[in-house]
């Protein structure tokens, strides 16, 4: 409904005249059967609908109409959906911070502090590079293959770890049982507690952002011929550099001052983000990328501020619990710019 712009992939303009929205609800439109008949239907409004008095209602009317028409809802598979999102955040949080552990024990002095920066900083990588080729993929074959894909990469990352991860690191702890899960000398650190709290409130942004770029770009540019895909890999992209070199800053002029310097920044920008909408598509896309060096800016800083704040014999915990909270705060991320935008 409305302008939708190029979104690159097969799609049918219903109508650009709003009148029509009652004929379909009301099944007189001809478009109505097929709606009820299709398996996954999508219905996208574009700018010019968005900016009318009565788009709420408008967007009231249709969550009715599809909830009426259950058959077009297919429940079972979001819950599915659901179910194996959940066992790739398992897989996320078993290989994350282990992994990162598996790093430092093998490091010392600058280059632990330079390893953890890189290795943090490549998690946009991976992000960038989901984008793009789930974007890609989907223009020269089925959207599953792109799940195929990241599938395969696992399979890869478990090959690596096998065959080439050193199993002697050079600082061996003495193993220490049931005390491994005693979480009370990280909880009552507090300088240790101030950086992983900071960590959470990073990814509550961070996670934000990257769950909802591509919808927020696709409503602000609607109307304009721009690849979406690769705008927001080279967003996401540009972003492991800025964490390096944000970390390269806090370890000569202090990780406290950097880390506030390039937060506020951030927050600034997501202001100006969300007043570019009805901008010219360069002035948005190019606020959009600083945004992008900005959110990632602090990343390493944060975490390898918790780690240098932890004592050696509980590193291992350390990092259970910065990733425990600090993730709770990527989980909210998204979740509450999605309430948000309810009201």
């Amino acid at each position: 409904l409305g302008d939708v712009g190029d979104l690159t992939y097969p799609y049918q303009v219903i109508s650009n005249n709003t009148d029509n929205i009652k004929d379909i609800i009301d099944n007189k439109h001809e478009i109505s059967e097929k709606i009820k008949k299709s398996k996954y239907p999508s219905i996208i409004f574009g700018q010019s609908v968005l900016k009318l008095k009565s788009a709420p209602y408008i967007f009231e009317e249709f969550k009715n109409y599809l909830l009426e028409n259950r058959k077009a809802l297919q429940f079972k598979p979001y819950w599915t959906a659901m179910l194996f999102r959940t066992i790739g955040g398992i897989g996320l949080a078993g290989t994350y911070m282990p992994g990162l552990k598996t790093l430092t024990d093998r490091l010392s002095g600058k280059s632990r502090v330079r390893a953890t920066s890189f290795y943090t900083s490549s998690f946009s990588i991976g992000s960038a590079f989901s984008f793009l080729i789930g974007g890609y993929t989907n223009e020269l074959f089925s959207w599953e293959t792109a799940f195929w894909f990241a599938g395969i990469c696992a399979l890869i990352s478990i090959l690596i770890i096998w065959f080439k991860v050193n199993n002697k690191p050079k600082r061996v702890s003495i193993l220490s049982g049931l005390q491994s899960i005693d979480l009370r000398p990280v909880l009552t650190n507090k300088k240790t507690m101030g950086w992983i709290a900071c960590y959470s409130t990073h990814n509550y942004e961070l996670f934000a952002f990257r769950s909802w770029i591509v919808a927020f770009l696709a409503f602000a540019l609607s109307g304009a011929s721009i690849d979406l895909s690769l705008v927001v890999f080279v967003g996401i992209l540009i972003g492991m550099p800025s964490s390096v070199i944000g970390n390269e800053l806090s370890m000569r002029l202090g990780r406290p001052l950097i880390v506030n310097i390039i937060m506020i920044s951030s927050a600034v920008f997501a202001f100006f983000i969300v007043n570019s909408v009805g901008t010219s598509a360069s002035f948005l896309i190019s606020i959009v990328l600083v945004y992008g060096c900005l959110v990632m800016g602090e990343s390493a800083s944060i975490t390898t501020g918790a780690i240098e704040s932890a004592a050696e014999h509980n590193m291992g915990v350390t990092l259970a619990v910065h990733s425990s909270i600090g993730f709770i705060g990527s989980f909210l991320g998204p979740v509450g710019f999605g309430i948000v935008l309810n009201y």
